[in-house]
């Protein structure tokens, strides 16, 4: 079953489901709480679900992504959402653009090249250093966010995911950081102030082991039926906390998702594309 973990709606329904448990017994539970924390493990118990029926049935799970183009998610609704090292590598608006500034990123051979200038990104990442002048935080963070924090993140959910931090609703992260590398602010201005480009928020789904075990807190030496019954159990603790977020007026706080570094998300799982004025429609009012 697809879990949609996004909204209040899907969350009562994708538990109802999931649990077989009417929502509205789901809710009136979580109620009683009366804003306390609630534990996974005494719901189950208190609806006498045998704790292993959760691995009983293939588990997706949604996620929204948050993402600026030129094409209204064209590209995207063909190829699927890439993760940042394909998006350099492939004849992407992203890879393009920097074209226009001669500049160029081999992910393979770890190198960036501008015009006629090679410059090296093999060190390995050990920390941004500060004190070194912004070219150098500019190569620390650009190696950082190539080979450390390439994959596709996200949210399962959040109060409103174009509020978040870094203006990653206006431009790809990566610009910022190669902007510094290269001390040129036009490469990252230009996105922003193109009015071409806008913000889009895109609603897909993968299977649960599609994303990794860290966006769970899993204890890695787990076997596999004890990693899967605590990724499960999370997620039921994650919508329990959306629920008790709802129920008593109070913030619905940030839950992340990482999708596993090498993968992209395939445009069969892409549910729907949100422009801001449909997102917010939708999620925030």
């Amino acid at each position: 079953m697809i879990f949609d973990i996004t909204n209040f709606k899907g969350i009562v329904e994708s538990l109802s489901t999931y649990l077989d448990i009417d929502g509205r017994d789901i809710v009136y539970y979580v109620e009683n709480m009366r804003g306390d924390e609630i534990e996974v493990n005494d719901f189950l118990d208190y609806f006498n679900i045998d704790h292993r029926k959760l691995l009983e049935e293939n588990l997706s799970i949604t996620s929204l992504h948050l993402t600026t183009n030129n094409d209204g998610c064209e590209n995207i609704k063909k190829h699927g959402i890439l993760n940042l090292q394909d998006a350099l590598s492939q004849g992407t608006q992203l890879s393009s653009y920097l074209l226009s500034f001669g500049v160029r990123v081999d992910v393979k051979e770890k190198q960036v090249f501008i015009n006629e200038k090679i410059i090296d990104i093999s060190k390995e990442y050990d920390g941004i250093e500060v004190h070194k002048g912004i070219r150098r935080v500019g190569l620390d963070r650009t190696i950082y966010k190539l080979y450390n924090d390439y994959q596709i993140n996200g949210f399962f959910y959040t109060d409103n995911i174009l509020n978040y931090g870094g203006y990653v609703n206006r431009r790809p992260e990566i610009l910022s950081e190669l902007a510094k590398l290269l001390k040129n602010r036009d490469i990252e201005d230009k996105w922003i102030f193109d009015k071409d480009n806008k913000p889009y928020v895109i609603k897909f789904y993968t299977p649960l082991y599609n994303f990794e075990n860290y966006t769970f807190n899993c204890d890695e030496n787990l076997d596999t039926d004890e990693m899967e019954l605590v990724k499960r159990k999370w997620v039921i603790h994650k919508s329990l906390r959306y629920i008790n977020g709802v129920v008593t007026g109070g913030s619905i706080g940030e839950c992340f998702s990482y999708v596993k570094s090498k993968l992209r998300i395939p445009p069969a799982n892409i549910i729907k594309v949100y422009n801001e004025d449909e997102y917010i429609n939708e999620y925030v009012t």
